[in-house]
């Protein structure tokens, strides 16, 4: 077998290929079928994403698979609006080069992480995302942000005072304590 390749091509362009064989007699009396092959580009938008609550501890931002380009997507960019409209990543908590999340197509992050540093986001603010797929080519354009999802979530605030002793025997204490109804 002959491998022979081809460089120097443009991306995302047909390319037509066909050969003839000679030995010492002289060449084929044809050429062989042809052969149409496209080259590969960046791969597409991604094309929509999806949120859900998981164990009412996590966001899990998900994302359809769009067109490879003709070459694997061998990474993901996740990028979270901060609390001053800024796009950034968050690192190990949504890392898209991570081959499981690369295979999975999502992320979960804790509402701990979406709070903190560098998001900074605040109860019931929106958590908005962009995502885009790079293949051996290149990166792709990011998708559109959503406009629809989970919001912020927090755990309850400190109590503001302390339990009252009710009562108290020898072997037991009752105890009043102020009942916060904060989701």
């Amino acid at each position: 077998m002959l491998v022979v390749s081809k460089t120097g091509l443009a991306t995302d362009a047909v390319y037509l290929f066909r050969y003839r064989i000679k030995n010492k007699y002289g060449w084929s009396e044809d050429f062989s079928p042809i052969l149409s092959a496209r080259t590969a580009t960046y791969p597409s938008i991604v094309p929509s994403l999806s949120f859900a609550i998981i164990d009412q501890l996590k966001v899990r931002i998900g994302w359809n698979q769009p067109y490879n380009g003709g070459s694997p997507v061998i990474s993901y960019t996740v990028e979270f609006k901060n609390n001053q409209g800024k796009f950034v990543s968050i690192g190990s908590s949504c890392d898209g080069s991570d081959q499981a999340v690369v295979l999975l197509r999502y992320c979960d992050v804790s509402f701990q992480v979406l709070r903190g540093n560098p998001l900074n986001l605040l109860q019931n603010n929106l958590v908005v995302v962009r995502v885009l797929a790079t293949n051996k080519i290149g990166s792709g354009a990011f998708s559109d942000f959503n406009t629809e999802g989970i919001l912020i979530q927090t755990e309850p605030v400190t109590p503001p005072n302390a339990p009252t002793i009710v009562e108290y025997t020898e072997y037991t204490v009752k105890l009043t304590f102020e009942i916060l109804t904060l989701d």
